[in-house]
């Protein structure tokens, strides 16, 4: 209705909303930053692909002949959920299983939580 689209308009407008999406593009590339230091010691697993545009994902292709179903499971026999790239498409896009990547949300980037991770999963793949 017309009252709503104006509180939202206004909201828009006035709020600081611009303001706030400045400020949350600034962080999330700061943090996409602190996920590349922590990803640089593990290049032998893989890498960020390109450079990071924006948003709460960036892709970290992993290397040639990592077995991504095997990290995949030890990473759940470990209570960490690592989602595979090849579930976010679909249609035309579709992977296969065995296609290497993952989604890293950036904003969780803060510590060292994707260097465990990361530790984990190399680890798993020179088993």
């Amino acid at each position: 209705d017309a009252d709503t689209q104006q509180l939202v308009a206004d909201f828009v407008d006035r709020r600081g909303y611009q303001k706030h999406l400045a400020e949350m593009r600034e962080e999330l590339s700061r943090r996409a930053r602190i996920a590349a230091h922590q990803a640089a010691p593990f290049a032998g697993l893989g890498h960020f692909s390109g450079r990071y545009t924006g948003g709460l994902f960036w892709r970290f292709t992993f290397a040639p002949g990592v077995d991504v179903i095997r990290l995949y499971q030890a990473a759940k026999e470990r209570n960490v959920l690592v989602s595979p790239g090849w579930v976010f498409r679909c249609g035309a896009e579709a992977g296969a299983p065995e296609d290497g990547w993952m989604r890293v949300n950036v904003s969780c980037c803060e510590g060292n939580t994707l260097s465990r991770v990361l530790e984990l999963l190399r680890v798993t793949a020179t088993r």
